[in-house]
């Protein structure tokens, strides 16, 4: 019994009538499950024991693409090859990635995975990574299913 909705219309929330069951806390800001046990529904949409960050990420020159960070990131690629490694990868997780080539001829950007997860790419590709043209920008989309990160990519934007 008690109340079965939650409505916030303020900066707080207000649980004094509708208490929190389970080992759910909040500290600092961030609700917190245990391991493999919790999820939030929003409109049908689940997240599970995951931080989504819906800001761009800007890599850098830094090689380690941390999913957890978020779902969209970006790089230059300065030189003529970068190898990409990706960590905190989530299965049923998406993250889209551009890589814009900066280097004064065609480059190379290859995608591993730390944690034995691997890369598929499609056969339009050879099954790896394509090429990026100089001064272009390829689109990367990377989808973790089954613990397997799928590919693909669109080539040659002028950016």
């Amino acid at each position: 019994s008690g109340k079965r909705h939650i409505d916030v219309n303020a900066q707080a929330l207000d649980l004094s009538d509708t208490p929190i069951s389970g080992n759910v806390s909040i500290e600092n800001g961030n609700l917190n499950f245990p391991a493999a046990q919790g999820h939030i529904t929003v409109d049908d949409v689940i997240y599970r024991k995951r931080a989504y960050n819906f800001s761009p990420k800007d890599v850098n020159t830094n090689t380690n693409i941390d999913w957890s960070l978020a779902n969209i990131q970006y790089a230059n690629l300065n030189q003529a090859s970068r190898a990409y490694t990706f960590s905190n990868d989530v299965n049923g997780q998406t993250v889209t990635m551009y890589v814009e080539n900066t280097h004064g001829g065609e480059g190379t950007a290859t995608f591993n995975v730390a944690a034995g997860t691997t890369v598929y790419w499609g056969a339009e590709y050879d099954n790896q990574p394509p090429k990026i043209a100089q001064s272009k920008t390829n689109l990367y989309t990377f989808v973790n299913i089954n613990n397997k990160i799928w590919a693909s990519a669109i080539t040659g934007y002028d950016f």
